[in-house]
């Protein structure tokens, strides 16, 4: 796992996974980046969500979609929408979603970039909450190159 100095919105070869709600919108953080700059991913993580009736089982659920030749954007639903319902992301849907980023990672041989995923608008502490579930994973998805990207 290494720390890099980059727009997460830059990335051209990969698997990014961001943290999204169960809601349907990606209005703010990462998301927002994303969904402006790949449309794609929102279009298709919209009529996702269709196939949860009860929006919250979407939790920890992750969706990946291709966005270009080798690169795709894992959509991985860490949270609900705090305004919404109070739903702030949990470790066990970050674990969750971004197991099945690895997993996408793995099949298509290509590195995962996250942001400091849950610790924006999720409210949860990166070092304490979310460093060790990543690390972790990526111990356990040892050929996966890992990247945390900090916004330069």
């Amino acid at each position: 796992m290494k720390y890099v100095k980059q727009d997460i919105s830059t990335v051209t070869t990969g698997v990014i996974a961001h943290g999204c709600n169960y809601v349907g919108v990606m209005g703010a953080g990462v998301a927002a980046v994303l969904r402006s700059k790949f449309p794609a991913c929102f279009i298709e993580y919209a009529k996702w969500l269709q196939n949860f009736p009860d929006r919250k089982d979407a939790l920890g659920a992750c969706q990946v979609v291709k966005v270009g030749e080798d690169l795709y954007v894992a959509n991985c639903i860490t949270q609900g929408l705090q305004s919404y319902d109070g739903q702030l992301a949990t470790p066990e849907a970050i674990h969750e979603s971004i197991e099945s980023a690895y997993a996408a990672a793995k099949i298509h041989n290509l590195p995962l970039y996250l942001p400091k995923i849950g610790a924006g608008l999720g409210g949860l502490d990166w070092e304490q909450d979310v460093e060790p579930i990543i690390q972790n994973l990526a111990n356990k998805f040892s050929e996966v190159d890992t990247y945390i990207c900090v916004y330069p």
